[in-house]
């Protein structure tokens, strides 16, 4: 608990700009304990897919690997290309403007869709923090007009030095992100503003946990982006969606997910923990971040060594505090979980989704339940910090 409480200063003192974010979050989870907790605030944050397809091939992604068996793919794709409008963005946001959200623009690549500078102006003009997250590929192409149209933050994917990112993804993907970074810096000096955020992600597998510490001297030495993230594996296994459906196959069928093309288990927690120490000795904390911030070994070990076992017997505040809308409209819990859909912003306001029965009924079923099995591996389900 100290420790965490030293995470959130920590955090507090270099970016207060996430405080009321933070605050937002915190007020939000607070409906899970009113009554029989199916009610909620207006979400802080709302993931929007512009795109349900991807130029990329990334192992650790059921998308990049084309795994048409997975629930993760059968969601976000709908079978099918799919692409968000400019009407459908407009309507949108006029829905929910007036809470002001944090909107997470994503893909699959959000690039890929021909009117994303449209998208992106439409939520700017809402007065939005809009964050992009990109591979990159096409992001020379618009660096300029991304930072010219406010976007708040930028993240580029990236898995490691240019050898182990491009065969990690399939392309030759890792220059033209590079440049793309560079334009997007170049850019916001000469607007001489302190916008647009430029910040990588780097996804843990078997195949890079090795380059850590040299992909951390690459980004913050030589591109010089403000900050780098350290993305575990969000994935599910076989024994995780079985004992779900067991239980709980009335919210939808689970799957194994994001195990397709990488093999976790080969992961070396001994050498991932001294890589981990080597770049937190080496680089202050507002510039190196984790979606799951282990501060035990032990707890790095369990989370790859026993991939059913929950860290905490605790819920997953998701549904009280964000929601995602996917390139066909469809209003679904994250875009990762297994499939339960909502409702669809082409049949009814986004508002009503998020106060109607079928919302309602999964907050109550998540608050019942606690931890779902195929949740283990979430980092929805556990603090930021694992001490």
């Amino acid at each position: 608990m100290l420790n965490r409480a030293r995470h959130l200063l920590g955090k507090a003192i270099a970016h207060p700009d996430r405080i009321v974010p933070a605050l937002k979050r915190g007020i939000g989870a607070l409906a899970y304990y009113a009554g029989d907790g199916s009610l909620a605030a207006d979400p802080c944050r709302i993931t929007l897919f512009a795109t349900s397809v991807c130029n990329a091939r990334c192992a650790m992604c059921d998308v990049g690997q084309r795994n048409r068996g997975s629930a993760f793919f059968q969601q976000v794709t709908q079978g099918g290309d799919q692409l968000f409008s400019a009407e459908d963005c407009r309507r949108l946001m006029s829905q929910v403007r007036h809470f002001r959200p944090q909107i997470n623009l994503h893909g699959v690549e959000p690039l890929l869709h021909p009117g994303i500078l449209d998208l992106i102006a439409i939520i700017k003009q809402n007065g939005c923090f809009l964050s992009l997250t990109t591979n990159g590929i096409l992001l020379p192409e618009v660096a300029g007009d991304l930072v010219d149209l406010g976007v708040d933050s930028v993240t580029v994917s990236l898995d490691g030095p240019e050898q182990i990112h491009d065969r990690i993804r399939g392309a030759r993907a890792f220059r033209p992100a590079m440049e793309g970074i560079r334009l997007l810096k170049q850019r916001r000096a000469a607007c001489g503003k302190a916008r647009t955020r430029v910040s990588t992600s780097f996804c843990i597998s078997d195949l890079n946990y090795r380059s850590i510490s040299e992909y951390a001297d690459l980004m913050l030495h030589q591109a010089q982006v403000d900050s780098i993230t350290f993305i575990h594996v969000q994935y599910v296994t076989e024994l995780a969606s079985d004992a779900f459906n067991r239980q709980f196959s009335f919210l939808g069928r689970a799957t194994s997910t994001n195990l397709t093309g990488v093999d976790l288990a080969r992961i070396d927690p001994e050498v991932l923990w001294d890589h981990v120490q080597r770049v937190r000795r080496s680089y202050p904390g507002d510039q190196v971040g984790y979606n799951i911030d282990f501060r035990r070994k032990a707890k790095l070990t369990s989370f790859y060594r026993d991939p059913e076992r929950p860290f905490l017997k605790r819920t997953c505040k998701v549904p009280w505090i964000s929601s995602t809308v996917l390139a066909n409209g469809d209003v679904v819990i994250n875009g990762r979980c297994f499939p339960y859909r909502a409702g669809n912003i082409h049949e009814s306001s986004f508002p009503e989704i998020w106060r109607g029965e079928r919302y309602r009924a999964f907050r109550k079923a998540v608050r019942k339940a606690g931890v779902f099995p195929v949740c283990s591996r979430c980092c929805g389900t556990y603090p930021r910090v694992v001490d």
